[in-house]
């Protein structure tokens, strides 16, 4: 039977494909992990003087001015003006990389490429890259501001119901902030980097002339989501989408019940699914 099963061409074939495809996700993987600190101490370093401007603010206008302790749409234009360059940073450095690993695979120089992977280099000024450096880091600095604004506004209200003093108050602003600095700077660059990275890469993609499709890889371990699990090693022309802004997947829980989860942030052409998905794409090349 053990000699049946390696002897087995097409399975022998199968296990060689997931051990490509787990060093690919790794690889991957790796890269992000590498790049996510520059996202996170940039963020890391708005939360800081919003909370400054927020405190001064609180401490000159008290409880009455509540309501206007963060202008969402001004600090998401201080937020984009510093995040954009990261982005486009992380953006390049993946698409870059992406080339230069398909230059390998397919053994093609610089002088002979066919027009395929043409000039090697990453093109930055590619359509889908300047759009992706127009939405996305705008698009988070909305999200994040709007998420403060809705903390902020929540606690400070919980603390005037309590009665509590102007000191006590001050003291949620400082709770509101010290948890935006270590718990939910790690979770926006953890997803920003990954959606960034992986942007990189099916640019990148786009820009070979080499690459006919995509395959979304998941980490294949126990901690992997229902929804990621649903679709994992789901294959799609290079060029379109695993699911479409407004698009909704219903998956089935281990328990008989079913879940949902609705794209509403955008289209999903790429990773990530969801906040944190660990997600990744590999190319599926030109035969």
């Amino acid at each position: 039977m053990i000699k049946d099963l390696f002897y087995n061409k097409d399975m022998a074939k199968t296990i060689a494909g997931i051990i490509v495809d787990k060093q690919l996700y790794l690889d991957t993987r790796r890269f992000t992990d590498k790049k996510e600190p520059l996202l996170r101490k940039a963020v890391q370093k708005l939360f800081k003087i919003q909370y400054q401007t927020v405190m001064q603010k609180f401490l000159l206008l008290g409880i009455d001015g509540i309501e206007t302790l963060i202008d969402v749409k001004n600090e998401a234009t201080t937020f984009n003006k510093l995040l954009k360059p990261v982005y486009a940073k992380i953006l390049e450095s993946s698409g870059q990389a992406n080339l230069d690993s398909l230059l390998a695979k397919k053994s093609i120089n610089k002088q002979e490429s066919d027009g395929a992977i043409a000039g090697v280099t990453f093109d930055m000024t590619y359509p889908e890259a300047l759009t992706f450096l127009e939405t996305y880091p705008y698009q988070c600095s909305l999200v994040v501001n709007n998420t403060t604004r809705k903390i902020l506004v929540s606690q400070l209200q919980a603390g005037i119901e309590e009665g509590e003093s102007v000191l006590k108050i001050a003291k949620r602003i400082n709770n509101v902030f010290n948890n935006a600095d270590m718990t939910r700077s790690f979770m926006i660059a953890q997803t920003e980097t990954s959606r960034t990275v992986n942007a990189g890469t099916n640019i990148a993609y786009k820009q070979s002339g080499v690459v006919e499709a995509k395959k979304l890889l998941t980490a294949m371990d126990g901690k992997v989501c229902p929804f990621c699990r649903d679709v994992a090693n789901t294959i799609v022309d290079v060029s379109s989408n695993f699911f479409d802004q407004g698009d909704t997947l219903e998956v089935l829980l281990d328990n008989g019940k079913t879940t949902k989860m609705t794209f509403d942030y955008g289209d999903v052409g790429y990773p990530p699914l969801h906040p944190r998905c660990r997600c990744t794409i590999t190319a599926v090349l030109v035969k």
